[in-house]
């Protein structure tokens, strides 16, 4: 049998940001617990199989004129240990300019 290679990008038509990231927004008062929440509500729906199997969400809303950036991917796209190596890129790019990153825990799976 062939070897299974790496994803590559396939040239297609231009990339389109707007068909791919959702917008939200959290019930005020735009807290943690509004933005735990979100997190579970967006977490515990299942990736739709007939799209890229990833999606970002852009939510709005929180204290402060905060916002959040939720991502969620397959584990067939990224493993474990390169979603943590996109996260500690994406905290050091947030404190090369002066941004922050709250930590989320995942939701637990019942048993």
């Amino acid at each position: 049998g062939g070897a299974v290679e790496s994803p590559v990008l396939v040239a297609g038509q231009p990339f389109r940001a707007v068909v791919h990231v959702e917008h939200d927004r959290v019930d005020a008062p735009g807290g943690r617990r509004q933005l735990d929440e979100m997190v579970g509500k967006l977490a515990s729906t299942p990736l739709d199989r007939s799209r890229p199997l990833w999606e970002m969400y852009l939510i709005e809303g929180l204290a402060d004129g905060r916002f959040a950036i939720i991502t969620k991917t397959h584990q067939a796209l990224v493993d474990g240990e390169t979603a943590l190596d996109i996260c500690a890129y994406a905290a050091h790019m947030a404190a090369l300019t002066g941004a922050h990153i709250i930590k989320v825990k995942p939701p637990t799976e019942a048993m």
